[in-house]
């Protein structure tokens, strides 16, 4: 039973972390798109 429950707690820990590591991947991409367009207007 405590095998199960770390592996859950692993599984977790990687789903949680890809899904920050995706989210900051979007993020960082709008951010550039928005400096590169800023800095075309000027």
């Amino acid at each position: 039973m405590p095998f199960i429950f770390i592996l859950f707690n692993i599984l977790l820990v990687y789903c949680g972390f890809s899904c920050v590591v995706t989210f900051l991947g979007s993020f960082l991409s709008d951010f550039t798109l928005l400096y590169k367009k800023s800095w075309e207007l000027n």
